[in-house]
């Protein structure tokens, strides 16, 4: 019976490894490389909005739009 409970154990970790590897793509995620490369500023992002108004929508509601998402 103990002989079984742990083959039943095993086996049931094995799985969840294999889950949790398929999950992150086997991918070996290393703390202090991800650490390394987050702490200082290393690339630069350009972001771009676009406001979409109704037919009825005037450009100083699109410019109001645009100023309270760049201000987010």
């Amino acid at each position: 019976m103990g002989l079984g409970t742990a083959a039943a154990l095993a086996a049931a970790g094995w799985v969840w490894w294999r889950i949790k590897k398929a999950r992150s793509g086997g991918r070996f995620q290393d703390p202090l490389l991800i650490k390394e490369k987050v702490s200082r500023i290393a690339y630069q992002a350009q972001l771009e909005v676009i406001a979409i108004l109704p037919e009825h929508g005037t450009e100083r509601r699109a410019m109001q739009m645009l100023r309270n998402a760049a201000l987010a």
